[in-house]
């Protein structure tokens, strides 16, 4: 008997707490539980001692600390619970199952991605709402303890059918983080659920035949994600304390007014509907839509085809953490690039980053290849291009960025990148930007579309590090169509100039903080250095000390040719995987002049002299180039700032400071 009997109705409503006629209240429509068979040796430990009754389907329900978990979702649910790190800007969508669930990130989605999908164009079309919005329990850490949500931009949506009070801290205490619940009235959600577990086949498990069966259980609050009124209540009265963190919302009034709920939830979200859009019948679109009618019909939903829309790459190992360096240290981008490549994803990428001949022409240009040479090589009549040497190597064309100079006191950087579409003809992709607090990222245009014969379309990325932090900076441009989620890493650097300034100004306001020091000082006078460092440090050598030929031991243990000669420095390697003995090269002042041309010498001088204008910081530059290139050298205006060169400069050059050394000193005013 698949009906729900009046009798039956009235001892569960009996059962159902009365707040405000709860029992008439409530709903959600599916959450596309994929029974995904986790074998029973593996939930074992999880579940021991536990209570166990059986579910609709026959598969076992599990009582844990006060929830019914299917057997299915207890060891995502639990990973879920220990292991989520909420951001202020995530939408969390929370129900019991078969309350309105499907229907909630339909609109949910739609809201959040109105200005860049119109209703046209919705990844809603070809891909199931449960793909858009991905379930914790049973889809996320079910199939990863530590799945990589990191890369994922904000606002990230997510869906779960966990109890308030079963939901990690980090959602609970977040200022900014929001939750939708959505329920239904017990009759319609209890038959509903008992109609959708039934459509589940498992081995060797024999379904319930009828409600009667599991009534008696349900009236208990045994059934999956039960029971019932501590789910409702727990969101319900989160929502009365906080209603500026938790909207409740009906299934039954949804579909009673689905225009003023659906005001009631873009407004709830920080989106609210402008009377532009309002007058345009946005809401109307929008609701049109995600009906029950359109999305039933739709050729995504009736044949069962479910795209993963999971990256092509990770920056998580197969068991789901972190990748990390030979050291067990978490890797950043320069260690792994975009991450481990998916090479079942990898067969259908959506979109490329093609590197033509010309590209890597021009990696050759800014390694200071002739351009004779260089067409010699390609057989071209290839010419460098005439632009900055820094914006020429950022704008090769490969999935990944790198600024090594991103100056705060200039203008923000664009640089340039063109994606291939291989996937649909006719997809759209939208841009989520990951970017460090302080390093403004933006995409121009943040949305791209190909057609039929449109397969490449380029986009610029926009930095802005007027308030980056120093050193690196690393994140993420993604590209998401509703399928595919194609990645591009960056990193960016602030320049020399800014590093050494910073120390040099904070050397001079607290001396008794920070110490300066010049590696050609410590060549020069490694027993005045030493001291002046264990002055620094607080622990001063001692007369005796001094007499004792302390300093110098410890100047002959650290020196370049004992430590380069050291058994573990010749064959030692880090845990990055650089040798030791790289750190051990020549350690020669001045080596600089045979790696670096005299015009790109000059045109790096130039720089430091504007950026270090003022500031009262000097350091020696020692060179072997001759006259001829100094000569008609153009550096000028620098108070303070000290170079050393070869006393082999014109007589109008500086005066000789050491005839024994043949180096000199100029002094630009």
């Amino acid at each position: 008997m698949l009906r729900l009997t009046t009798e039956k109705a009235r001892a569960f409503n009996q059962v159902v707490p009365d707040f405000g006629m709860l029992a008439s209240i409530i709903s959600t429509t599916t959450i596309s539980s994929n029974g995904e068979n986790v074998p029973r040796d593996e939930i074992q430990g999880l579940v021991a001692g536990c209570p166990s009754e059986k579910n609709w389907d026959g598969s076992p329900l599990y009582f844990y600390k006060g929830v019914w978990y299917p057997f299915f979702a207890i060891r995502g649910a639990l990973s879920f619970q220990q292991h989520f790190i909420a951001r202020d800007t995530d939408i969390i969508l929370t129900s019991m199952p078969k309350s309105g669930t499907t229907w909630l990130k339909a609109l949910a989605f739609s809201v959040v991605n109105r200005n860049i999908y119109s209703p046209t164009e919705s990844p809603l079309l070809t891909t199931p709402s449960h793909d858009l919005v991905r379930f914790f329990e049973i889809d996320l850490y079910s199939k990863s303890q530590l799945p990589d949500l990191e890369q994922l931009p904000s606002p990230r949506i997510f869906s779960s059918h966990s109890h308030y009070e079963t939901l990690p801290q980090s959602i609970r205490s977040s200022p900014g983080c929001k939750i939708v619940y959505i329920c239904r009235n017990p009759l319609d959600q209890l038959v509903s659920y008992f109609h959708f577990s039934r459509k589940f086949k498992r081995e060797n498990v024999k379904p319930l035949s009828s409600i009667d069966e599991g009534f008696d259980n349900v009236c208990r609050g045994i059934q999956s994600q039960g029971p019932f009124w501590d789910s409702v209540l727990g969101y319900w009265k989160a929502s009365l304390e906080r209603p500026d963190k938790v909207l409740f919302l009906k299934y039954e009034d949804l579909k009673d007014d689905i225009t003023f709920n659906l005001k009631k939830l873009a407004e709830f979200l920080g989106l609210p509907f402008s009377e532009k859009e309002e007058k345009e019948g946005v809401i109307e679109e929008i609701s049109r839509l995600c009906s029950f009618d359109n999305l039933r019909n739709l050729e995504v939903n009736r044949t069962g085809v479910r795209p993963l829309g999971t990256p092509n790459t990770t920056i998580y190992d197969n068991t789901g953490k972190p990748l990390q360096n030979s050291s067990h240290h978490f890797a950043n981008p320069h260690e792994v690039g975009v991450g481990e490549i998916n090479p079942h994803k990898a067969l259908n990428p959506g979109l490329v980053f093609e590197t033509t001949t010309e590209d890597y022409l021009q990696f050759l240009c800014y390694y200071g290849y002739p351009e004779k040479n260089i067409r010699s090589m390609s057989k071209t009549n290839f010419n460098c291009p005439r632009i900055n040497i820094d914006r020429l190597i950022s704008n090769i064309n490969y999935p990944s960025i790198s600024i090594s100079n991103l100056d705060r006191h200039k203008p923000a950087q664009t640089i340039k990148r063109t994606v291939t579409n291989v996937g649909c003809p006719n997809a759209t992709y939208i841009s989520r930007v990951h970017a460090p607090v302080g390093l403004e990222v933006k995409v121009f245009p943040n949305k791209i579309a190909f057609v039929e014969g449109l397969t490449r379309v380029s986009f610029k990325v926009l930095f802005d590090g007027k308030e980056a932090s120093n050193g690196y900076n690393f994140g993420s441009v993604t590209w998401f169509d509703g399928r595919h989620s194609v990645r591009l890493s960056f990193a960016s650097y602030g320049p020399f100039w800014d590093s050494v300034l910073g120390y040099w100004k904070a050397s001079l306001e607290r001396p008794d903080k920070v110490l300066f020091l010049k590696y050609e000082d410590l060549k020069d006078d490694i027993t005045f250095n030493l001291k002046k460092l264990a002055e620094f440090l607080g622990i001063p050598f001692t007369d005796k000390e001094e007499k004792d030929g302390v300093i110098e031991e410890i100047s002959k243990l650290c020196s370049f040719d004992n430590l380069r000669n050291l058994e573990v420095n010749r064959t030692g390697v880090r845990p990055m995987g650089t040798p030791n003995s790289a750190f051990f090269r020549k350690a020669k002042v001045g080596d600089w002049c045979n790696d670096l041309t005299p015009s790109m010498a000059e045109r790096f001088l130039k720089i430091v002299e504007e950026k270090l204008a003022g500031s009262g910081l000097s350091f020696k530059v020692i060179s072997s180039f001759k006259s001829s290139y100094f000569k008609n050298s153009t550096l000028s205006g620098l108070s303070k700032l000290a170079f050393q060169y070869p006393n082999t400069l014109s007589q109008k050059g500086p005066k000789t400071l050491d005839t024994k050394t043949n180096i000199v000193e100029i002094v630009i005013n």
